[in-house]
């Protein structure tokens, strides 16, 4: 087996697992500082998925309308590189907003 492909099953590994603590620890029941913590790991992660999408989106369309077909204005994002960035986003605002209000 190529080396490419255990280091994706790896990541992907690690991913899924960061996933699911994502979805148990907004499914978690808790107190009123507990939800704002969660509230707010989720709005920013949001706001930079949707930043980020619209910027993507932005690119394709300025490559389309000049005709553009470099390697940079080509580039497909793929389904796992969103989840991924999306995951460590969350888990990173999740532990910040943990830290800083005290849960």
């Amino acid at each position: 087996m190529n080396k490419g492909y255990i280091a994706l099953w790896i990541l992907s590994s690690i991913v899924l697992v960061i996933d699911l603590g994502m979805v148990i620890s907004i499914l978690k029941k808790g107190d009123e500082r507990r939800q704002i913590i969660i509230w707010k790991s989720s709005t920013y992660t949001f706001i930079t998925v949707i930043v980020t999408l619209f910027m993507d989106s932005i690119i394709k369309l300025i490559a389309g309308v000049f005709n553009l077909t470099t390697n940079v204005f080509n580039s497909h994002t793929s389904s796992l590189s969103i989840l991924t960035t999306t995951t460590i986003i969350y888990f990173i605002t999740l532990k910040y907003n943990s830290k800083k209000l005290g849960d």
